[in-house]
């Protein structure tokens, strides 16, 4: 049986079919979401799509844009918001 912590739903299940003719599952980590925009949720163009382990191995300037909200808005959302601040308004 598979140990307790695979079969958490952090990975997914696959059936896989042996040379014996058994089917048995197996388990795969899921494939990372792309990082989104927390306003519009548009796709965030410069930051590399790949998982936590593989974005720690990276420099800090390919981890996202050196902008106001970069990594968090897209540049059309965070091109709002910074009007938004300089008017006034919040």
């Amino acid at each position: 049986m598979a140990e307790s912590k695979i079969k958490s739903r952090t990975f997914r299940r696959l059936s896989k079919k042996t040379p014996s003719g058994k089917i048995t599952l197996k388990f795969e980590r899921k494939n990372q979401k792309k990082p989104v925009c927390g306003v519009c949720g548009a796709i965030l163009q410069g930051i590399k799509h790949s998982s936590q382990k593989g974005l720690n191995k990276l420099s800090k300037t390919q981890r996202r844009p050196e902008r106001a909200f970069g990594g968090v808005l897209c540049s059309k959302c965070s091109r709002e918001r910074i009007k938004a601040i300089a008017r006034g308004m919040k």
